[in-house]
């Protein structure tokens, strides 16, 4: 089962002026742990953009300074989470609203409940992919 949700998300500039752009929130039972931020393509010559959190670092996020390396987040005067990536090809800063954040974690809290994430993963599946060859 899926939960997804658009969020709007303001890409934070150290230019004049922000930008916003509407992105898509998405959990699944099959990755249970991990909550994905896809955003829309540029162009017609790109393809979405996706970071992987973990659910569970989201949730700290909410409330206190959070992460290491690549991910960083920090709730903010109001209502804003800051999160800072840290990617190959640049960095970013976003600013999204944390009571939307909230709210999707809780719903996915409704599918798997903290704690549980292990019972919804399918380990077969998993030791399949581990011992097969690669191409």
């Amino acid at each position: 089962m899926d939960l997804e949700c658009r969020v709007a998300v303001t890409l934070v500039s150290t230019m004049l002026t922000d930008s916003t752009v509407e992105c898509s929130l998405l959990y699944t039972t099959e990755d249970p742990y991990a909550v994905h931020m896809r955003f829309p393509p540029v162009d017609s010559f790109t393809k979405p953009v996706v970071w992987s959190f973990s659910r569970e670092l989201l949730n700290l996020g909410l409330d206190e300074p959070s992460g290491l390396g690549d991910v960083r987040l920090r709730p903010c005067v109001g209502d804003r989470l800051v999160v800072s990536l840290r990617g190959s090809t640049g960095d970013a800063t976003l600013a999204l609203r944390t009571s939307r954040l909230r709210r999707f974690l809780e719903d996915s809290e409704l599918l798997v409940p903290s704690g549980s994430e292990a019972e919804f993963i399918d380990w077969d599946h998993v030791a399949h992919q581990l011992t097969s060859p690669t191409p």
